[in-house]
């Protein structure tokens, strides 16, 4: 993952999201279904990197002209929000998501509040209280 910090199941199609984003995205989409705020968010995060290499290219007391933000950018703008809607639509159906262990038979989560975040996951060999009672103990000490 550090080599190439991308979330597999966003490692599709033409953008291939760096792990901050695609955390971005989540809580982003999750909670307000919005893409064409982050791809705003993205843009002017693309701004003002262009700024800051800007002011210290200039503070070198430079002879030539620094490249214009187009120059810059080589013509790669940050995906449009439908196209992040879509990725993300896309993420939460992807087999990448799914964990694949062998005996694996049913997967346990705890959530929290009224948010409904999961806390805890296990991936059990059965339904059986016996295969999540550590996880339930543990979980009351969180």
């Amino acid at each position: 993952m550090n080599i190439y910090p991308v979330c597999p199941v966003y490692a599709t199609g033409a953008f291939h999201l760096h792990c901050d984003i695609t955390e971005e995205m989540d809580n982003l989409m999750i909670t307000y279904a919005n893409g064409t705020k982050l791809s705003n968010m993205m843009f002017r995060r693309l701004g003002i990197s262009y700024d800051t290499k800007v002011a210290t290219y200039l503070s070198q007391q430079p002879t030539e002209n620094f490249a214009t933000f187009e120059e810059f950018i080589k013509g790669s703008y940050p995906p449009s929000g439908r196209t992040l809607h879509d990725l993300f639509h896309n993420s939460q159906h992807s087999k990448l998501t799914l964990y694949m262990l062998p005996g694996a038979k049913a997967m346990f989560t705890i959530s929290k509040g009224s948010t409904k975040e999961i806390v805890h996951l296990g991936i059990v060999r059965s339904t059986a209280a016996s295969q999540i009672s550590h996880l339930v103990t543990k979980a009351k000490g969180t």
